[in-house]
């Protein structure tokens, strides 16, 4: 094509006027081409300025990519999530690349690959202090106890305000009713809830006994010995564009099953099976869970709930009040006959009738925080102000039925 070209320049500045079907016979080239350069056509551009689908989600995708830690993978699923099959997960990749969005490169390293038998083991570990906000700018920070069977790569991720060896037995035991069974063994880091000095707790070593399985233990700064789980935890980068995007705990939540079906539902790179399909086989060889009093045991025992700074806790979705002295501190909780008992050091601190009030304040824990905030106030004035702040709680969030507020207070369902 260069040699045509060099001809119709030759010809041009001669001002002579080209045959072109002798020069298409000469060159093998059709005489309409031949025509088109000598009449000024240049040929394609190197690079053309073509539309895509996804210039209507630019800014979007500028603003999610700018969030520090997230990955193109995570990006996508959220917009998949979002707005249902735009493009395949490589044309979104070639479509961040060539607008040079900035993101953080995640270096690989060769580590050797172990594989285990179906059954065997199951790898867990915390995906530790994720913090998001939700539409209102309410802060949440919480974490995900991350499960993963070594075979199938079947995941289960449960959501966690904290991480106390009682968090770790109850989303252990979450994660055996999920995938209904218990494996041979199960394989941590030396994490200090449960472990000190390469020496496991007494409890967690009965809870294993209990629920028959063994413990194994990474070699100390050897992530890489449970890969899986580490792998596995990238999924919930997914989280980061759900930034700003959710409103309740129970929202987020959701949110955090959702990319567990999905991380489940996804090919995984080294069997180039879903983790859903290969646990379907993986299940037959798991051991049957213990009898349910002893899961319901451990339940009762290590319902742990962390104190929030409005001197709450979350229960079953609603949100009770104890004394603001245990605020920041870890409590217990059981539940009988519809009341819920607060526990502190095993000693019982509040108690609550269940209802369906989002917020249930005590009237003196409610006082007793006022009481803090304005030492200045009289008795009698922050009892007015409790009772009507109360009151208004109640009118904006919905309250219970009335019959059962009252018969709280009645049978001083509180502080002992």
């Amino acid at each position: 094509m260069q040699e045509i070209k060099s001809v119709l320049r030759v010809i041009k500045s001669m001002k002579l006027k080209p045959n072109f079907s002798k020069l298409a016979k000469i060159y093998g080239i059709s005489r309409q081409t031949i025509s088109k350069y000598y009449n000024g056509y240049s040929g394609k551009p190197k690079k053309r300025n073509k539309t895509s689908i996804l210039d209507e989600y630019f800014i979007e995708i500028k603003e999610k990519c700018e969030i520090p830690g997230i990955t193109v993978s995570s990006i996508y699923q959220y917009f998949r999530t979002k707005y249902g099959y735009i493009c395949s997960e490589s044309n979104f990749r070639k479509y961040v690349k060539n607008k040079n969005l900035p993101l953080n490169k995640i270096k690989n390293i060769a580590y050797p690959r172990f594989e285990t038998p179906y059954g065997k083991q199951l790898q867990f570990d915390w995906k530790e202090n994720l913090t998001l906000k939700n539409k209102n700018g309410e802060i949440f920070k919480f974490n995900v106890f991350t499960a993963v069977l070594s075979s199938s790569r079947y995941t289960s991720f449960v959501y966690s305000v904290s991480k106390t060896q009682s968090d770790v037995i109850t989303c252990l035991i979450s994660t055996f009713k999920k995938i209904n069974g218990v494996t041979k063994e199960i394989l941590t880091d030396n994490m200090t809830s449960i472990v000190n000095n390469r020496k496991i707790s007494n409890t967690f070593r009965t809870f294993s006994r209990d629920m028959d399985f063994e413990i194994k233990l990474c070699k100390v700064r050897t992530p890489e010995t449970k890969g899986k789980v580490e792998s596995k935890n990238r999924f919930l980068n997914w989280l980061l564009p759900y930034d700003g995007e959710f409103e309740t705990e129970n929202e987020l939540i959701d949110i955090i099953a959702d990319i567990e079906k999905q991380a489940n539902e996804k090919e995984n790179a080294t069997t180039l099976i879903s983790p859903l399909l290969l646990f379907n086989k993986e299940k037959e060889y798991l051991k049957p869970l213990p009898d349910k009093d002893i899961i319901n045991h451990y339940l009762e025992l290590n319902s742990s709930h962390k104190v929030t700074k409005e001197s709450l806790i979350l229960y079953k979705g609603n949100k009770y009040s104890v004394s603001l002295n245990y605020i920041n501190k870890t409590v217990f909780c059981k539940e009988i006959d519809n009341i819920l008992y607060i526990y502190h050091s095993g000693r019982l601190i509040a108690s609550h009738i269940l209802c369906n009030k989002k917020i249930n304040y005590a009237h003196h824990h409610y006082k007793e925080i006022l009481r803090h905030k304005m030492p200045y106030k009289s008795d009698n004035s922050l009892d007015n102000m409790t009772t009507n702040n109360l009151m208004l709680l109640d009118n904006i969030l919905g309250g219970c039925d009335e019959q059962i507020c009252k018969s709280n207070e009645k049978t001083g369902r509180t502080e002992t």
